[in-house]
C-alpha cells in the first residue's frame, strides 16, 4: 500500500514505544487471517486453525488490511506468546512507560487511530488444498470520533478496504474461492480420490507423545509436463505465497531450458468406503542439463520451492522429503529410473543426475539441507569412500585432523554424493565436531581448549575464503577479525543445534 503517513498528533508522537517483535506472522494483516483445515477421518473429524507467516505479497508492505486492526482477543493471545517465547528480549515491567507493539505494523494502526473495526477472515481450505471458502468478520468499533485523526481522504493508503477489496487482495495467495450457500461445507469435502504422481514410499507418524494414534503419509513424484499435474500445482501454488517470503508462481508445465517435477506428501484417510488423500506439502524439482558440469556432464536437480503445511510441521516431513531427493539422484527408487529424467528433445538422452542443490534457501531450510546432508553422507560414507581421519593417531590431531577436504577430494566426493562442495565442507566440518564432542574430548580432556582451538582455525579458514568479498570490504583489520568471529559462531551455534538433533533421534533407515 502506497502513499506517505499522515503525521501522528503532538501527543501521539511523543508516546515511547516498544516493537515487541520483527515476524512478520505477528503483522497486523497476519493476525487478521485464521486458516481452516478440516481433517475428516474414519473415526473423527479434526479441524486445525494456522496463521500465514507472510501477506506482504498480498496486502502490500505495510502488511496492515487499511482502516481495520485484528480482533483484540488475538493480539492479546500473539503478545502473550511472545513474551513466554522471549521474543520481546527484556520482560516489560509493569510500571514501564513504553507501550509495546507486537510489530510496526501495528505502529501504523495506533499512530493513526484510524482502524474502524476488527477484522478477522476465516479461511477454510479443502483438504486437496484445490479450493477454499473466505468468510469476512468485521466487528465495528464504538471510538469517539474525536480520537481519530483527520486522514488525507486523497492518500489511498489511509482509506479503508471494502470486504470487495479485502477479497481482492487475498485472491492472488489462495486456491480458487468456492462462493454460495454450501460453499463452506463443499470444501471440508473436497479430498482426493487418488495421490497426484507415482507412489515413492508411504510412512506412518504418531499424532503425537500422547496420543497414540498414528497418521499415515504418502511421498509421490509427480511429473510437470503431465496436463493434470500441472493444472493441480497452479491450484495449489498461490499458498506459497504465504509462507515463503519471496514465492513466486511457476508453470511447471513448462520445458523452457529444462523441466519440472513436484515431489509431494499427502497424507492419507482412511474411510468406510475408499481412501482419501489430503496435502500435506511439496518440493518443486526443476531439472536441467549442465553440458560442462565436471567431472562428467549431466542433469542438476535444482529445489526450488519448498512448503510443508503448518499443521504438519516438526513431524520430520521435510527431512524425508528431502531424503526421497537423494534417493531419487541414486537410482534407489527401482520403479523410478534416473535415466528416464531427461529433456524430450530428444538430443540429450539417458543423462543422469550428476548433482542435486538448492535456490536461494531460507535459514531454517538451510539448517534441514545441512542436517540432511550430514545423516547422508554418515549412513553411506563407507559406499562413498569418506576419508577416515578418525584413525589417525590421536597425538598428532591439530595435522592430520583438523584439515578441510582439498580440492580434489571435494571434486571426487562431490560426483560420488551429488551434492556441491559448499555443503561438503559443511559435512566435514560436522563429523570433525561430533568426533571431537563425542569422544575425543575425553581422550584428551586437558587438551579441550587446543582442540577448541584447531577447529575455530580450521572453520575460520575456509568461512575467511567463502566471504572475501564482504570481509575485504571493511574498514579495519579489527573489523574483519570481528565479523570472521561472528560467522563462526554463527556457524557453530547451527552445528550444535544439528547434532543435538541428531543425539535425540534415530538414525536412518537404510
Amino acid at each position: 500500500m502506497g502513499g506517505q503517513q499522515e503525521q501522528a498528533s503532538d501527543a501521539d508522537a511523543t508516546r515511547p514505544l516498544k516493537v515487541l517483535t520483527d515476524e512478520p506472522k505477528f503483522s497486523s494483516a497476519a493476525l487478521s487471517i485464521t486458516f481452516l483445515l478440516c481433517i475428516a477421518d474414519i473415526k473423527k473429524t479434526i479441524i486445525t486453525s494456522f496463521r500465514p507467516e507472510f501477506t506482504h505479497q498480498c496486502v502490500g508492505e505495510q502488511e496492515v488490511f487499511a482502516g481495520y486492526r485484528p480482533p483484540k482477543s488475538v493480539v492479546e493471545a500473539a503478545r502473550l506468546e511472545i513474551r513466554q517465547c522471549g521474543g520481546c528480549g527484556e520482560q516489560q515491567q509493569e510500571n514501564d512507560d513504553t507501550e509495546a507493539i507486537l510489530h510496526k505494523s501495528h505502529q501504523w494502526h495506533h499512530r493513526h487511530q484510524n482502524a474502524i473495526a476488527e477484522l478477522a477472515v476465516d479461511i477454510s481450505l479443502a483438504p486437496s488444498c484445490e479450493s477454499c471458502h473466505i468468510q469476512i468478520h468485521i466487528q465495528p468499533q464504538d471510538e469517539p470520533s474525536a480520537k481519530r485523526i483527520k486522514l488525507d481522504t486523497e492518500d489511498s493508503s489511509m482509506k479503508t478496504l471494502s470486504e470487495g477489496e479485502i477479497l481482492d487482495s487475498l485472491r492472488i495467495a489462495l486456491p480458487p474461492i468456492q462462493e454460495g450457500p454450501t460453499a463452506a461445507n463443499d470444501v471440508k469435502e473436497k479430498f482426493l480420490s487418488q495421490p497426484v504422481g507415482q507412489m515413492l514410499e508411504e510412512y506412518t507418524v504418531q499424532r503425537n507423545n500422547q496420543d497414540s494414534q498414528s497418521m499415515d503419509f504418502a511421498i509421490t513424484l509427480a511429473d510437470g509436463r503431465d496436463p493434470k499435474v500441472a493444472q493441480y500445482h497452479h491450484k495449489i501454488q498461490p499458498l506459497a505465497l504465504f509462507y515463503i517470503e519471496n514465492a513466486d508462481n511457476v508453470d511447471v508445465g513448462a520445458t523452457d531450458n529444462g523441466y519440472w517435477k513436484v515431489l509431494y506428501v499427502f497424507q492419507k484417510h482412511p474411510t468406510t468406503s475408499k481412501d482419501a488423500f489430503s496435502l500435506v506439502g511439496y518440493f518443486t524439482l526443476f531439472h536441467f542439463i549442465a553440458l560442462f558440469h565436471k567431472p562428467q556432464p549431466g542433469i542438476i536437480v535444482r529445489i526450488c520451492q519448498a512448503l510443508i503445511l503448518p499443521p504438519f510441521q516438526w513431524q520430520g516431513h521435510g527431512t524425508r522429503m528431502f531424503q526421497a531427493v537423494y534417493k531419487l539422484a541414486h537410482n534407489q527408487y527401482p520403479e523410478v529410473s534416473s535415466t528416464s529424467n531427461q529433456i524430450d528433445n530428444g538430443a540429450l538422452s539417458q543423462h543422469v543426475i550428476v548433482q542435486v542443490n538448492v535456490e536461494d534457501p531460507a535459514p531454517a531450510f538451510v539448517a534441514l539441507r545441512n542436517k540432511t546432508d550430514f545423516a547422508f553422507v554418515k549412513q553411506y560414507s563407507n559406499k562413498f569412500g569418506w576419508p577416515n581421519w578418525r584413525q589417525e593417531n590421536t597425538s598428532n590431531l591439530n595435522v592430520n585432523f583438523f584439515v578441510s577436504l582439498t580440492e580434489a577430494q571435494a571434486m571426487d566426493l562431490s560426483a560420488k554424493v551429488k551434492i556441491t562442495v559448499p555443503q561438503l565442507h559443511i559435512v566435514n566440518d560436522l563429523i570433525k565436531l561430533q568426533a571431537l564432542q563425542d569422544s575425543l574430548y575425553e581422550e584428551r580432556e586437558q587438551d579441550k581448549e587446543e582442540l577448541d582451538r584447531y577447529f575455530r582455525l580450521m572453520v575460520k579458514k575456509r568461512l575467511n575464503k567463502e566471504h572475501r568479498e564482504e570481509l575485504g570490504g571493511l574498514g579495519s583489520k579489527e573489523q574483519q577479525k570481528t565479523r570472521l568471529a561472528e560467522l563462526f559462531e554463527e556457524r557453530l551455534m547451527g552445528y550444535n543445534r544439528i547434532l543435538k538433533s541428531k543425539r535425540n533421534t534415530t538414525v536412518l533407515a537404510k
